[in-house]
């Protein structure tokens, strides 16, 4: 009898605990946003023709009102299908002057490539299902490229994706040109084109916003020539930021979703959902959960580790929060040490839950290295502290980082083996340099290397979305009880410096050495 009453209170209990999880799937309160990045990229040219890209994509998103206050909250209705999200699709358009009309078309895929070649630019664009296509300017739109010659050019825009890789500053094709469509510091900037029909002059402004709201305009950008009746606009300052829509504007964007997820009906979402809520109601539950979350931690861990992430412009005055006086100092600091400033940015990125932050990139070309200044800014806390670090990357993929900034736990856990950092706290920039430029000597002493160039903006960030790729795999490949190890092994002596596989491989080449020495 006792068996029977203890089946029959657990049955009530389950229909209960889904009874309330369909409630609020189906009716909860929610709140729906979409975060728009519009941005001119950048100006390629040679003698004949002007091609000015600008790239646009965003996500929507779908959660229940409140949910984002309680972060164990979010984080179930998160993977119960209750919050949800779509991928805005993401295209390239193209401005194309060769002193006539301007003309503009526009391209759409999942990653888009512009390739100069010795007669022409050529952009390579992959789509979804990872298939690849060449399109080319053709007199008034960009016409696909088949056959042999477009293996010829895949093969060749591999090529120079590899020598991107390899080198700081890829090298262009003779004649070509190519420069970023950042406005610059002072908010206004030029770019002369010289073209055998006609001089060409591209401005850039970066108009001014409102530091408390939380969108802001894309730089203005316009083309002035001759040949031409009056300025043309390639960007007109359009929408960036994150915004409230409705739910219809939400569901019309996951209608058109490039890589559209499944998504679960209300019934099986409220089962899952249920599962949960009965945690939370029978006994011993929080011990439960906990033993849920065990089992679930590594998913979360990758939903907080972006797939994609881009890196739009950025103005100190969007953000209120920002310690300005010290991003001024810091700026003051690296200027005297011989670094210019590249961008201030911030990023866009598909993280669960995203944390906005503003960077500030700079680059010392003399001693090949990267600095950049950073604040973020956590949900419902304080924001972190501002600081400054040094990135300079080597040949065969090696990656030296120092910063004054301590690293956690989850940094432990997405350590990669040729990703080297080291932590020194309480440093001022100058001192920081010295200790950064003194770990890259004994590196490339060690290993026998050397340090590539640091140039230009878009080369810093495709080695930040590699290495977030790499961070995914690493996480991916390691077993549950190994990330907890880690974490709390972490949190118990907390490391200041990370070598990942240099003392191995200082050990085979010194080993090498020796044996060719007694050779």
């Amino acid at each position: 009898m006792r068996v029977v009453r203890n089946l029959a209170f657990g049955m009530g209990l389950a229909l209960l605990a889904f009874a309330l999880a369909f409630a609020i799937i189906t009716y909860g309160p929610r709140h729906y946003t979409v975060s728009h990045s519009h941005f001119a990229e950048e100006a390629v040219w040679n003698g004949n023709d002007l091609f000015v890209t600008v790239r646009s994509g965003g996500i929507a998103r779908s959660e229940f009102k409140g949910a984002s206050h309680a972060p164990l909250l979010s984080a179930v209705f998160g993977m119960t299908a209750g919050n949800d999200f779509a991928a805005l699709p993401s295209d390239l358009t193209v401005f194309h002057y060769a002193g006539g009309e301007v003309q503009k078309d526009t391209l759409a895929g999942r990653f888009i490539q512009a390739v100069p070649s010795d007669d022409a630019l050529y952009f390579v664009v992959t789509d979804q299902s990872k298939q690849r296509k060449i399109f080319t300017w053709d007199e008034s739109h960009l016409v696909a490229i088949t056959g042999p010659t477009s293996d010829k050019l895949l093969k060749s825009a591999d090529d120079q994706a590899d020598t991107e890789d390899d080198e700081a500053a890829p090298t262009l094709p003779q004649g070509w040109h190519r420069s970023s469509l950042y406005a610059g510091r002072s908010g206004l900037r030029t770019i002369d084109v010289p073209l055998q029909t006609a001089k060409a002059t591209i401005k850039i402004e970066q108009p001014k916003v409102d530091a408390k709201v939380h969108v802001f305009p894309t730089a203005i950008v316009t083309l002035e020539a001759s040949t031409l009746d009056a300025p043309v606009q390639i960007s007109g300052g359009e929408f960036n930021g994150t915004k409230d829509i409705t739910a219809a504007e939400f569901a019309a964007y996951r209608e058109q979703d490039p890589s559209p997820r499944f998504h679960r009906s209300p019934a099986r979402a409220a089962l899952t959902l249920s599962e949960y809520l009965i945690y939370l109601l029978i006994p011993f539950s929080p011990l439960l959960v906990s033993l849920f979350s065990i089992i679930r931690l590594k998913s979360k861990l990758l939903a907080n580790l972006p797939e994609t992430a881009s890196f739009p412009n950025a103005l100190p005055e969007q953000f209120g929060a920002l310690d300005r006086n010290r991003l001024d100092e810091l700026t003051r600091a690296l200027e005297n040490l011989g670094f210019k400033q590249l961008v201030d940015y911030t990023m866009v990125s598909s993280m669960a839950v995203p944390i906005p932050g503003f960077g500030r990139l700079m680059v010392n070309e003399r001693s090949s290295c990267y600095a950049e200044i950073n604040q973020a800014f956590p949900p419902r806390k304080k924001p972190i502290e501002m600081a400054c670090s040094f990135t300079t990357r080597c040949e065969n993929g090696w990656v030296v980082s120092t910063g004054a900034r301590k690293f956690n736990g989850g940094s432990w856990i997405m350590r990669l083996p040729q990703s080297v950092w080291r932590c020194k706290p309480g440093l001022d920039p100058v001192s920081l340099f010295q200790a950064h430029q003194q770990q890259c000597t004994e590196l490339t002493s060690d290993l026998g290397v050397r340090t590539m160039p640091a140039t230009s903006a878009s080369e810093y960030f495709r080695g930040v979305q590699s290495r977030m790729q790499q961070r995914r795999t690493a996480v991916r490949a390691k077993l549950v009880p190994t990330i907890l190890f880690e974490y709390y092994a972490f949190t118990f002596r907390p490391r200041l410096e990370w070598k990942g596989d240099w003392p191995k491989e200082a050990a085979k080449r010194s080993s090498f050495s020796a044996k060719a020495a007694r050779a």
